[in-house]
């Protein structure tokens, strides 16, 4: 009889990279997206034109649940430990809100690699957007119950293919 491997299931989200949102007023001025220790609030933020969306797939690795990145990413280290740093809120002129995830790729020293904007709604290119409040769970690890249902492997957007109450009761799952 053939011995059978199983893998992680994994499912794909679309992030920006950090320095697709940076801070074009304010204490941080020039600076990209950070962890919670250094936002500052009401710095205002851009998002760049053209800001490219990278597919960061996820598995959940253990049986704590904590998130790695899986070998079919598009962006970051296949293996390397992900974190939620934070949830920033951020509010354009218009007085329109939007929470974004913070998420830290760590590397094999346990040291930040590369952070990404996980927006839970649409970001418009060129916007301005305060940053209105951060709300820090100083680096617990992702246990995403809400993957569960997703094909393993399938892309999905936080604004097209998932629900937005969905990722915001993930939020809300892992404490923001």
């Amino acid at each position: 009889m053939p011995q059978t491997t199983h893998s992680t299931p994994s499912f794909s989200v679309a992030v920006y990279p950090a320095q697709a949102l940076s801070v074009c007023n304010g204490a941080n001025f020039g600076d990209a997206l950070s962890v919670a220790g250094d936002l500052m609030p009401d710095d205002i933020y851009a998002l760049a034109s053209p800001a490219p969306l990278l597919r960061l797939s996820l598995s959940a690795a253990g049986a704590d649940g904590a998130l790695t990145i899986a070998a079919d990413t598009g962006t970051g280290q296949p293996g390397a430990a992900l974190h939620v740093d934070c949830c920033i809120t951020l509010m354009n002129p218009m007085g329109q809100t939007c929470d974004v995830l913070v998420l830290v790729e760590l590397d094999g020293h346990q040291r930040i690699a590369q952070v990404y904007a996980l927006p839970l709604v649409p970001l418009v290119e060129k916007d301005e957007y305060s940053l209105s409040r951060s709300t820090s769970k100083a680096r617990a690890p992702v246990r995403l119950k809400w993957a569960a249902p997703h094909l393993p492997g399938a892309p999905i957007s936080p604004w097209q293919m998932v629900p937005n109450a969905e990722l915001k009761t993930c939020a809300r799952a892992i404490g923001f």
